[in-house]
C-alpha cells in the first residue's frame, strides 16, 4: 500500500509536467500560425552614444622665414593631456587651406609661402572617431613682427593676495616688454586692471594683486615701445 501511494503521487506530477508542456507548445504554434496574418512588430534599434575626448591646439610662436612662415604645434587630449598621435590638421592661411599630418606625439610643423603684412592663420583638427575637433585662431598677425612666446602664471600667497609671474621671449631668446594685467571673478562681465609690468632683460616679471574672492581669470595685454597692442 505504502509503495503504491508514492507512484500514484509520482504519476499525477508526471501527467501535470506533460499538460503543461503540451499547452505551452499549443499556444507557440497559434502564434505562429497568426504571425503572417498580423505581422510582426517593429524592432526599435538601441541608441548609439558615441564618446569622444575633447581635444587642444597648442600653437608655438609663429617663426619668420625668407618669403614665409613657419607654424607648427601640438594636438593633445585636453584632459590628459596625452598626445594625439598622426591627428590630421588642417591650416587655413587668408583663406587658403592646407593639410598636414602629426606626428606620433601629435606634433606638426608646415613651412607655407606668404607676404608681409598682416595676416589671419586658423589651425583646424576635425576630430576622428576616438577624438573631437578643436580650433586655434591667430587673426591680423604681422609677419613683419617678431613672434612673442608670453607666459602667465599665478600662486596663491593667502586667501586675497596672489603672485603674479610674467615671463617672455621671442625665438627662445628673452626680450623686454610691458605687460598691462587684468583679472577678475570668473562670473563677472568685466575685469579689473591690476597695471602694467614690464619684463627685465631676462623677460621676467612679477606683481601682487589682491582679489577679493576666489575663482578669478586672468587676462594679459602687450605692449611694444610704440604704444601699440
Amino acid at each position: 500500500m505504502g509503495g503504491f501511494g508514492i507512484c500514484s503521487r509520482f504519476t499525477g506530477e508526471i501527467t501535470l509536467s506533460i499538460r503543461t508542456v503540451v499547452a505551452a507548445i499549443t499556444a507557440a504554434a497559434i502564434a505562429l500560425s497568426l504571425s503572417p496574418v498580423f505581422g510582426s512588430l517593429p524592432a526599435h534599434a538601441a541608441p548609439v552614444v558615441e564618446i569622444r575626448a575633447r581635444t587642444v591646439i597648442d600653437l608655438h610662436p609663429i617663426v619668420r622665414t625668407q618669403g614665409g612662415i613657419i607654424i607648427s604645434g601640438q594636438v593633445t587630449d585636453r584632459a590628459s593631456p596625452q598626445p594625439v598621435p598622426f591627428a590630421a590638421v588642417i591650416i587655413d592661411l587668408d583663406g587658403f587651406p592646407t593639410a598636414v599630418v602629426a606626428d606620433e606625439q601629435g606634433r606638426f610643423r608646415i613651412e607655407l609661402p606668404t607676404e608681409e603684412g598682416r595676416h589671419t592663420i586658423a589651425v583646424r583638427f576635425p576630430g576622428d572617431r576616438y577624438f573631437d575637433s578643436s580650433t586655434e585662431n591667430l587673426e591680423n598677425f604681422d609677419v613683419a613682427n617678431e613672434p612673442l612666446d608670453l607666459r602667465v602664471s599665478a600662486n596663491p600667497i593667502d586667501q586675497q593676495t596672489w603672485e603674479i609671474t610674467v615671463r617672455t621671449s621671442s625665438a627662445g631668446q628673452p626680450v623686454s616688454v610691458s605687460i598691462n594685467l587684468w583679472g577678475g571673478d570668473l562670473t563677472a562681465t568685466e575685469l579689473t586692471r591690476f597695471g602694467m609690468v614690464t619684463t627685465d632683460l631676462r623677460g621676467r616679471a612679477g606683481q601682487r594683486v589682491v582679489l577679493e574672492s576666489a575663482g578669478h581669470d586672468l587676462d594679459e595685454t602687450t605692449t611694444d615701445d610704440k604704444g601699440s597692442c
